[in-house]
């Protein structure tokens, strides 16, 4: 299955289906896809024609502080599809997603994806906005980062693990849920999908 290991009441995860989110208290349903129409090909990209049920509005983020951007409103992320991932630079298994998201965001920002990293840390090392800084800046990140000390993002979200990713519509809604690490082609289908949904 997946290896996990417990950390001061939450868990870093190597990778875990959406599915499993309900079992793992964060309140989503597990995730139901069904085909809706056959795929094609939108500007270059294969769209599966898959359909995901909306699980829930996404929280606001709501951050006074920022990387890599000015902070962002519910209303600066509506219009088209995000993607909301929870980390902290010190989990190993966050350190392995970051190449994908960053490819994801040079690949399909053009597309109308906006990326939105939280990072909610889980020693006091990385509640100093500097090492968030040089953390960022040594992955490559782009992306923009809300800091998120006070946990109070993580709470909003019903968030329990690190890495998770949230994927929301252009309406806020989210629709697709990833624990941990692995299934980085059907993150990224799900982006795709809901891109040219």
């Amino acid at each position: 299955m997946t290896a996990s290991k417990r950390k001061i009441g939450r868990r870093h995860f190597l990778g875990v289906s959406a599915g499993l989110a309900a079992a793992v208290g964060c309140g989503l349903q597990p995730e139901q896809t069904a085909r809706l129409e056959p795929p094609r090909i939108v500007e270059g990209l294969t769209v599966s024609g898959n359909v995901y049920p909306r699980l829930r509005e996404a929280p606001a983020i709501d951050s006074t502080t920022w990387v890599n951007s000015p902070p962002l409103s519910a209303s600066d992320l509506r219009g088209n599809p995000y993607l909301v991932e929870f980390w902290t630079f010190g989990c190993y298994n966050c350190k392995n997603v970051i190449p994908s998201m960053n490819a994801w965001y040079e690949e399909l920002r053009p597309h109308g994806l906006e990326i939105v990293s939280v990072h909610s840390p889980e020693f006091s090392y990385e509640q100093a906005l500097n090492n968030v800084r040089t953390a960022v800046a040594s992955h490559g990140i782009e992306y923009p980062v809300a800091i998120d000390n006070d946990f109070s993002i993580w709470r909003a979200y019903g968030n329990q693990y690190w890495p998770t990713m949230y994927l929301a519509d252009s309406e806020g809604w989210i629709r697709y849920v990833h624990i941990g690490e692995g299934n980085y082609d059907k993150t990224r289908q799900a982006i795709i999908d809901l891109l040219f949904e």
